[in-house]
C-alpha cells in the first residue's frame, strides 16, 4: 500500500490545496502571535430585591475592586475604588489561603477519625 509522492500528488489540486492551507496557517500564527494582550474588562452585574442589592465587579488582573456602602439617615452612599494590589496584599492572601488549607486539612482528619472510630464500633 505504499504510494509514491507523484501518486499521491496525481490530481492537479492537491497541491495548490495544501499550498493554500500552509499559506492561511502561517498568515494567522503571524497575526495571533502578533496581538497584545488584552486586560479583562471591569464586568458589573447588578441584582435587586426589595430589601437587598449586591454587586458583582470583576478587574482586571492584578487590581482588586473595593465597593462600600454608608447609610446616612434614610439615604446610601455607595463609593467603589480600583486600586493595583500590592505585596502585603499578596502575603495577606497567601496566609488566608495557608490558615484555610490548615482548617480543612484538621476538618479532613477528624472526618477520618469519626469514621475509623465508627468502623471499629461494629
Amino acid at each position: 500500500m505504499k504510494e509514491s509522492i507523484a501518486e499521491i500528488f496525481k490530481h492537479r489540486n492537491t497541491p495548490t490545496v495544501v499550498l493554500v492551507l500552509l499559506v492561511t496557517s502561517v498568515v494567522a500564527n503571524v497575526y495571533f502571535l502578533a496581538q497584545t494582550a488584552v486586560a479583562p474588562t471591569v464586568f458589573s452585574a447588578i441584582a435587586t430585591t426589595a430589601t437587598t442589592s449586591a454587586t458583582v465587579l470583576e478587574s482586571p488582573y492584578g487590581f482588586r475592586n473595593e465597593v462600600v456602602t454608608i447609610y446616612e439617615g434614610k439615604q446610601a452612599k455607595t463609593y467603589s475604588t480600583t486600586t493595583p494590589i500590592t505585596e502585603a496584599d499578596v502575603k495577606e492572601m497567601r496566609d488566608n489561603i495557608i490558615r484555610h488549607q490548615k482548617m480543612m486539612g484538621d476538618y479532613f482528619r477528624k472526618h477520618e477519625e469519626l469514621f475509623r472510630s465508627f468502623w471499629h464500633a461494629f
